[in-house]
């Protein structure tokens, strides 16, 4: 039964749901076949991880029909079908629920069909002030705005009641912004996903919808949403990306509060992607702007999901931080949040990144005391603790430790099925360079200077022209030691 569609659903639902789901089917409006309510509580006693010993269809049949009755496998299967339409309608349930605005308008739609005035126009004129009292200016809003104006309007055409005569008007508004900024949106991610997935399909930019936005009688790129997603656009697709970088964090300071946190958090990520291509055509001055945005971030609450900090975003931080040499920064950072990381990733999080900052500032016994502290059950934080431990071995030359590594990495690399084909690709030409800037230095001593030069330039052009690359800054900083020594001598 594990890998059945009900067992699915039913892992989809943390504890408390579960005890609601078993709530559900005992409901009597819901449901009246006894046989479900005791499969949904035993169910519930088998919850979260389902071990086979308790859901054996065998076992399913005896909680429902006792140990007397004769097994009929049938039966099993017809009452999980059942329990799975329950299950399903119960994860409707919970998105309706946590649609505030959805309540309001079934509650109209009724009241339109039944009432012809007072009950309906009572209730019509609690939700407008709802809405009014709504936090968020989000594509959500204007669409809820839009059926709210246009459920009165309908009322007003069954009842010819005048009083509604301008929500059609009102209605049409909330329709035009919430497809305006959801086109909008939907351009940006399309246009955002060219530069990072490899793709034939090339979006085209609406040149109609633009030039529709931009005329000044409508007022369009005075709505927030519109006004922040244009801005968007028009850093993925235009050659003034800087003046349209500059309008989307000042259109950010500004309106960001005015958006739920994910939804304002994606569009800070725009802004960091800009920032991240800059920096990877070799605009270093973009890192301290990242910098910024991640402390920006931070100091909002943006960053962070319910008081937690993914684990992601805390490497990343941390890695930003230490290439702009903010060290002191980054040794508070990390201490501060330590505590908000999720605590499956906590511990892993904190010895790996602050092995890290103890590599930066060249302690490296410490970094490698704190990264045998690490479990490597996550793959990223493996290879990402071994291509440090690589660094290691280079900087203090232990080339015994630093081969047999080498060979290590590079086997799990190959074996290892969690790692994706790209993933495995960019480390293994991480580790082929470090190789190549390894052999160079210990070549050095029997080049001449013209020789070493010619192959140190040779592998400086091949790092730059390789996008993507684990520990780059690095390799070419390895790279630009060996000549500087070179040229001291």
């Amino acid at each position: 039964m594990q890998n059945t569609r009900l067992i699915k659903t039913l892992s989809l639902l943390n504890p408390g749901e579960m005890r609601r789901f078993v709530q559900w089917v005992e409901s009597p409006f819901i449901n009246g076949n006894e046989k479900l309510q005791k499969l949904a509580r035993w169910f519930q006693e088998a919850h979260p991880h389902f071990p086979e010993r308790l859901i054996g269809r065998d076992r399913l049949f005896e909680v429902m029909f006792g140990p007397d009755v004769p097994y009929r496998e049938q039966a099993v299967y017809d009452h999980a079908s059942l329990l799975l339409r329950l299950a399903e309608q119960f994860l409707a349930f919970l998105g309706y629920e946590q649609d505030g605005r959805a309540g309001e308008r079934y509650l109209l739609s009724e009241l339109a069909a039944r009432d012809k005035g007072p009950l309906f126009e009572k209730a019509w004129g609690d939700a407008q002030e709802k809405m009014a009292e709504e936090p968020y200016r989000d594509t959500r809003y204007y669409l809820n705005s839009f059926l709210l104006e246009q459920s009165g309007d309908a009322f007003a055409g069954k009842n010819q009641n005048r009083a509604f005569h301008e929500t059609l008007i009102r209605a049409t508004q909330g329709l035009d912004v919430f497809y305006l900024a959801s086109r909008l949106k939907s351009c940006c991610e399309l246009f955002n996903r060219k530069h990072i997935v490899r793709t034939s399909f090339q979006p085209d930019l609406p040149e109609d919808l633009l030039a529709f936005i931009r005329q000044p009688d409508y007022a369009f790129l005075e709505v927030p949403s519109i006004a922040i997603y244009y801005e968007v656009l028009m850093l993925l697709t235009t050659s003034e990306h800087e003046q349209h970088y500059r309008s989307l964090l000042g259109l950010l300071d500004i309106h960001a509060a005015r958006f739920s946190r994910s939804e304002a958090y994606q569009m800070y990520a725009y802004a960091q992607n800009y920032c991240i291509r800059r920096i990877n055509t070799g605009d270093s001055a973009y890192l301290e702007e990242l910098f910024k945005l991640y402390c920006r971030l931070l100091d909002t609450g943006i960053l962070m999901e319910n008081g937690v900090l993914a684990h992601e975003h805390y490497k990343n931080v941390t890695t930003v931080g230490l290439r702009l040499g903010a060290y002191d920064w980054v040794a508070r950072f990390l201490e501060t949040y330590r505590e908000k990381l999720p605590p499956e990733y906590r511990q892993n999080a904190y010895s790996y990144n602050l092995s890290v900052y103890y590599y930066e500032q060249g302690q490296y016994r410490e970094a490698m005391k704190l990264l045998q502290q690490v479990e490597f059950n996550d793959i990223y934080y493996h290879l990402s603790g071994k291509s440090v431990l690589l660094k290691i071995y280079y900087e203090i030359d232990d080339q015994e430790s630093l081969q047999y590594l080498k060979e290590a990495f590079r086997a799990l690399l190959k074996r290892n099925r969690q790692v994706s084909g790209n993933h495995a690709e960019t480390y293994n030409r991480f580790v082929s360079y470090l190789i190549k800037i390894n052999k160079l230095r210990k070549q050095k001593a029997h080049l001449s200077a013209q020789e070493f030069a010619a192959r140190a330039e040779d592998l400086r052009q091949n790092l730059s022209a390789t996008r993507g690359l684990p520990n780059g800054e690095w390799l070419k900083k390895k790279i630009e030691e060996l000549t500087e020594s070179s040229f001291a001598k």
